[in-house]
């Protein structure tokens, strides 16, 4: 039996290909009394100081480890002392390992709004993310800004917390070549959204007070605390928490390890893919739903889908700009062959031979431009698969999809003669 919590985060260097866990900066920390609720005020540790803490934490059978994303945490400290694996090991199995982020993707599939849902007042849909900045919001006053000190940590690594005031003095200056080079980039790519992120938070960075440098890995600490109590007002949705945790952890090593690929098989499961694709794509040309350059021409898939649902007696599936109220007005936009959803997932659940077809070429127009170029990497460099959980509790994977490469929308019977 638990009796405190212990809510911590790691900061670290940046992450890259074959290095999914890399040295460790510092640890921020706080306590949660179990029965009264009452914590400890933040604490920020130098990595060169964290091992006794950390350890001591995994060895303690009354201690709950709580992190966000936790398993890159105790990735990382494995990483830094493995003589601790075996510790983190035991510690889940225990289920005395659990997380943040995993329990609120628990209790939004419980109240059936897991990674969105349509707001009941106003119809529009509200996208729900899990970073820690997002969750904070909805538990805690408590506000997470989102400048470029997170990507900075590498630079503190091997200075002594008394010095990090001045030496945050220097990152930002060191910081100026870095907003230039992406203020360039930017100019060139204009709608690219990790570049107009990157521009943003190094501007608020180097103009930002110094000492934001330790202000903001103690609030992460914080954030997490806030966090869990405020979860544990909804227990009973969480009691697959620990096996969830433990899976999660299974699976980030996976992906830490990665995957390597063979290029003889890479390359004869593109000109496999390729070949159907030119096949779905014939078909769907000669329908109309397909220009011969190979882009995609949606009124008619819309209008099919639209007549399907109205035959079938089926709910229309709609994208998540569709506006009933604005529907019902007659508002420009959002007329009956509007705003309708052609996603994989809403063609094949209808029975119309072109629609799943038409899914079919989705995916693998996606395979094409993304997933097989990414599995070509694995010839030269590990592939980090995301694993991540399906509302329907099942695991996901994405860049790359290494789960469901070749899904038959168009399938028959005889086939499997």
């Amino acid at each position: 039996m638990t009796t405190t919590a212990w809510c911590w985060d790691s900061e670290t260097a940046l992450i890259e290909v074959g290095w999914q866990a890399p040295p460790i900066v510092c640890i921020t920390e706080q306590y949660v009394d179990a029965s009264t609720g009452a914590t400890t005020v933040p604490a920020l540790h130098h990595w060169t100081t964290s091992r006794e803490l950390v350890g001591d934490n995994l060895l303690s059978p009354q201690t709950l480890i709580v992190g966000h994303n936790v398993a890159y945490d105790l990735r990382v400290v494995c990483a830094q002392w493995p003589e601790f694996l075996p510790l983190v090991v035991n510690a889940y199995e225990q289920d005395r390992v659990t997380d943040t982020m995993l329990r609120q993707k628990l209790l939004d599939i419980a109240a059936g709004k897991y990674r969105g849902y349509r707001d009941p007042v106003t119809s529009k849909w509200r996208k729900v993310t899990y970073e820690l900045s997002d969750v904070v919001t909805r538990h805690s006053p408590l506000a997470l800004t989102k400048d470029a000190w997170r990507l900075s940590y590498g630079w503190f690594r091997d200075t002594p917390l008394e010095r990090w005031t001045e030496r945050a003095i220097e990152v930002q200056a060191l910081s100026v070549p870095l907003l230039e080079q992406a203020r360039a980039a930017l100019a060139l790519e204009p709608k690219k959204r990790m570049l107009k992120d990157r521009v943003a938070g190094l501007e608020a960075m180097i103009a930002d007070d110094p000492t934001r440098c330790i202000t903001y890995a103690v609030d992460d600490a914080r954030a997490t605390c806030d966090i869990f109590i405020s979860q544990e007002k909804h227990a009973k949705f969480l009691e697959d928490e620990f096996r969830l945790a433990r899976r999660m952890w299974a699976l980030g090593l996976m992906s830490a390890w990665g995957l390597r690929t063979d290029e003889v098989g890479v390359r004869l499961l593109e000109a496999e893919t390729r070949q159907e694709y030119e096949e779905i794509k014939a078909f769907l040309t000669d329908i109309g739903w397909v220009r011969p350059n190979g882009t995609r021409d949606t009124k008619l898939p819309k209008k099919a889908m639209v007549e399907l649902c109205k035959r079938e007696g089926l709910r229309v599936p709609r994208t998540p700009s569709w506006d009933v109220k604005k529907h019902l007005a007659g508002e420009k936009g959002f007329g009956e062959y509007d705003c309708v959803s052609l996603t994989s997932d809403s063609c094949v659940a209808v029975d119309d031979e072109a629609l799943h077809a038409y899914a079919m070429f989705s995916t693998l127009t996606k395979m094409l431009s993304n997933d097989i170029k990414a599995v070509l990497q694995g010839i030269h460099y590990p592939i980090h698969s995301r694993f991540d959980l399906a509302e329907t509790g099942r695991t996901t994977s994405s860049k790359p999809n290494v789960q469901n490469w070749r899904r038959a929308a168009l399938h028959d019977d005889e086939d499997d003669e």
